[in-house]
């Protein structure tokens, strides 16, 4: 394995900084790769790559630089500084579990806690933001984890404290340059500067169900006469220290885990290990740090049953040895990465394939996919997901609340709207990030603009609103969870007047109705009609020549008064 890590950490440093990339792997007898040949022209000059038996804490491969022997090509490449021992290198996004793995050990978070994933000013005027420069609002851990959002992890920070997650590195073995956190909530992105020597033995802590174990370069002293001086005989075994349980270990394992399966992460998965056509089994998390100068790989394989075969746990760094920004832009993906994936790959072969083993303690339970909680009426999305005993959430999804909508109209029903009633359920995030008063008000900016509906940008950054997903694949649908309810209320038509008995006399005769919406002045009451004509009505010129001439009150046209 030495002589593998060796290999493929020249194929990556040396080879596409050489004058010839085809004629340095043949003279190396390293297998032409079309990654390698990607790194041409980058700007990345060095590489390191180390692999662990977990379960001993036994090294397997070593190399602190790319080339021990090959000569130095100026500041970028110093081939005999330990970049994986002695540098101090920030990790990014591949520090996340542990972040993570800090309140899912004490029972603060699960796999199913939700996050806003909106940009917003946690203090001082720091602001981060994803690295595409999206945001997808409510989220699970899982999922924020998937895509290595940058905004849910410092949140987790925020939310923890990021005293606290600095003491659990520090519990896991990563020895920091400081005495206390330095970097404030973003240590939860991996700003803290560390040895990745220490990563990789928190990794393997890990997957070795949180038992952390002592790297040990040497197995063996043997004295001129080949009697064994160290370790003495009789020794006992190192047996480790338990620094998380094994049951949120097993939970972040199976979030990381997710990353090299096809089904679940169409990205990370391209960096999954087959050995003879099937995919073996493994976690991965990549880091790449601001203005990529930083760019790593840390992930291990599922322990098999035989002793013999090792447990590996395996951490890839690629960049420049003085620290210098590569003039063009690249991810861990590309580099460190696929370096991780060729070397893993060949020194696996021919092990036995083995699955992570879920320890007792652990529960499956139904949530709704955005909120994480119990799924309520309005649920449209759910998943199942495993819980520590003692964490499901039973509390019922509060995001989604019913609300009365005119059928005809699509607006809100008010009293007295045309239209048949009914009940749907709407986005209400008024209790979202209630802990934390001052994020709201950027929740409620981006609930306007996702209200509008996907890419709309705005916010402090001038960010996007986004559904999650893998490019153009979402797998909850182009939603947050619930449509934002209308803010348009339907209006009610206009009251119809009140019926009144019909009139056959002539109007000046008919009484006045009343008004239907209330009481009105009341009418002055008309004198009744006497017998005589009124004597504001003129008669016509041949009436008044020719006498009136009586005729019986049946013919009148008018009434009698009594």
């Amino acid at each position: 394995m030495q002589q593998m890590a060796e290999k493929w950490v020249k194929g990556a440093a040396i080879a596409p900084n050489s004058k010839n990339v085809n004629t340095y792997l043949k003279t190396n007898k390293i297998p032409s790769q079309a990654w390698i040949k990607d790194l041409v022209g980058r700007g990345v000059f060095n590489a390191a790559l180390a692999a662990m038996d977990y379960r001993t804490g036994q090294i397997y491969a070593y190399v602190g630089s790319g080339g021990y022997y090959e000569k130095p090509r100026g500041k970028k490449f110093q081939p005999q500084f330990d970049v994986l021992s002695d540098g101090w290198r920030q990790a990014g996004s591949a520090f996340k579990p542990i972040n993570y793995i800090t309140g899912l050990d004490d029972g603060t978070t699960t796999a199913a806690t939700m996050y806003m994933d909106v940009v917003t000013d946690l203090g001082g005027g720091y602001t981060p933001v994803d690295a595409d420069r999206a945001e997808r609002g409510p989220l699970r851990m899982r999922e924020a984890i998937q895509l290595s959002l940058n905004i849910p992890a410092v949140k987790n920070a925020a939310m923890l404290g990021p005293d606290r997650i600095f003491a659990q590195a520090q519990k896991m073995g990563i020895v920091s340059q400081f005495k206390s956190n330095p970097g404030g909530v973003s240590i939860g992105i991996g700003t803290v500067e560390l040895h990745y020597a220490d990563l990789l033995s928190a990794y393997g802590a890990i997957a070795n169900s949180g038992v952390l174990m002592p790297r040990t370069f040497i197995q063996v002293v043997r004295d001129n006469t080949g009697k064994q001086v160290w370790p003495r005989q009789g020794a006992k075994p190192e047996t480790g220290k338990q620094v998380v349980s094994a049951q949120s270990a097993y939970v972040m394992t199976d979030i990381i885990a997710s990353n090299t399966d096809p089904a679940q992460n169409p990205f990370w998965s391209r960096r999954a290990i087959y050995d003879g056509g099937r995919r073996r089994p493994a976690t991965l998390k990549t880091g790449t740090t601001n203005n990529e100068i930083d760019l790593a790989a840390f992930a291990y394989l599922a322990p098999t049953k035989d002793p013999k075969a090792p447990a590996l746990v395996v951490g890839a760094w690629m960049g420049n040895s003085d620290n210098s920004i590569p003039p063009r832009g690249t991810v861990a993906l590309e580099t460190a990465a696929s370096m991780w994936q060729a070397f893993l790959t060949q020194a696996s072969h021919g092990m036995p394939m083995a699955d992570f083993k879920r320890p007792s303690g652990i529960v499956d339970a139904t949530v709704d996919a955005f909120t994480g909680l119990k799924p309520g009426p309005f649920s449209k999305k759910t998943v199942k997901e495993h819980f520590i005993q003692g964490t499901v959430p039973t509390e019922v999804d509060y995001t989604k609340v019913p609300k009365d909508i005119d059928k005809a109209t699509g607006n809100l029903w008010a009293d007295g709207c045309a239209g048949p009633k009914v009940t749907k359920g709407f986005l209400d995030l008024s209790n979202v990030d209630s802990a934390f008063p001052k994020w709201q008000k950027y929740d409620r900016a981006w609930a306007a603009r996702a209200a509008k509906g996907s890419g709309v940008a705005g916010g402090p950054k001038g960010t996007r609103t986004a559904y999650f997903g893998f490019g153009s694949r979402l797998p909850f649908g182009a939603s947050w969870g619930a449509p934002f309810a209308p803010k348009k209320t339907c209006t009610p038509p206009p009251p119809s007047p009140s019926p009144s008995p019909t009139c056959e006399l002539p109007p000046a005769f008919c009484p006045t109705p009343t008004p239907s919406n209330g009481p009105g002045p009341t009418p002055t009451p008309k004198a009744k009609p006497s017998f005589a004509l009124p004597s504001n009505r003129p008669l016509s010129r041949r009436r008044r020549s020719r006498p009136l001439r009586r005729r019986p009150y049946r013919r009148l046209a008018r009434p009698p008064t009594n």
